[in-house]
């Protein structure tokens, strides 16, 4: 999502102070009032067979290795 605002102030510290609030201001008013429009984002990371039988002697090496 991609929102654009022209807006202008006396001097350049205003200005971002100014941009700033405005989208702190529209994020919080989207989170109350129309939630479902913000994007989600999930995301699941699966080992491949390989990494998985690495990890695992790895950490079994660990564990015997500290005995």
């Amino acid at each position: 999502m991609e929102l654009r605002l022209l807006m202008s102030a006396r001097s350049s510290g205003q200005t971002f102070d100014l941009r700033c609030e405005v989208r702190e201001k529209l994020i919080d008013f989207l989170q109350r009032e129309h939630p479902e429009a913000l994007p989600h984002s999930r995301q699941i990371a699966f080992k491949s067979e390989t990494e998985a039988a690495a990890e695992a002697e790895r950490l079994g090496r660990k564990a015997a290795g500290s005995r």
